[in-house]
């Protein structure tokens, strides 16, 4: 009977999502691309200009850590699920239909980029100023 218990145990752990609950339930875990993602209501409910989301990130204080930052577009690809709307993996709890602010260093000094998560897809403009929503991530 024990090693029934410990052989469904192994299984289970093999096939469970990569992307889980943190125990302090604000923020999941990526462990396939080894990252923390905030998940709290703010990240459906406020809305901020790209200049704020950045400062946003870099003081935000939750449980685990510090060093948060917002994702790049390739850090939202991880967790996009284009199955479902809004387009994100289903272990998150807040997430508004809209974009939300995107980190890509590789734009130059006048555009932005965001991603959508209506569609899944990454849009870059000018846009400063516009009103998005803001989801940090930090390196686990």
């Amino acid at each position: 009977m024990k090693i029934i218990i410990i052989a469904f145990l192994l299984l289970t752990s093999l096939f469970s999502s990569e992307i889980g609950n943190k125990e302090n339930q604000e923020e999941k875990l990526d462990t396939k691309h080894n990252l923390v993602w905030q998940d709290t209501r703010l990240n459906a409910t406020e809305r901020m200009s790209y200049k704020s989301a950045i400062s946003y990130c870099a003081y935000l204080k939750i449980q685990s850590g510090k060093d948060w930052r917002l994702p790049s577009s390739q850090d939202y690809e991880n967790i996009i699920d284009t199955t479902r709307i809004p387009t994100i993996n289903k272990i998150f709890t807040y997430c508004a239909s809209d974009g939300y602010w995107t980190l890509n260093q590789k734009l130059d000094s006048t555009q932005v980029e965001w991603i959508d998560f209506t569609d899944g897809n990454v849009y870059k403009g000018s846009g400063f100023e516009k009103q998005l929503y803001t989801r940090c991530v930090h390196n686990k």
